[in-house]
């Protein structure tokens, strides 16, 4: 499976030519490989400690703490 999963990477890094196949390739590479899911935990991760530190920054603006929780929910909630 490794060495599959490097060769297909080694044929499409750096190619500026990519086709749609190779594309959905790498897609299911990192699905498979766990990359993906494991990409996702982290970002998650992430973001619940940036809410969790701005709910504790109590000297920002009402207003731009609304407009910084609707940017943190709109990149958690939204699909690649």
């Amino acid at each position: 499976m490794i060495g599959k999963c490097l060769y297909a990477y080694e044929k499409v890094y750096g190619n500026e030519n990519l086709t749609y196949e190779n594309v959905k390739a790498i897609r299911d590479l990192f699905s498979k490989s766990g990359a993906l899911g494991y990409a996702e935990q982290e970002m998650n991760r992430y973001f619940e400690l940036a809410i969790e530190g701005l709910k504790s920054m109590k000297f920002i603006p009402e207003e731009k703490e609304t407009i910084l929780f609707g940017l943190i929910w709109y990149l958690k909630l939204r699909k690649f």
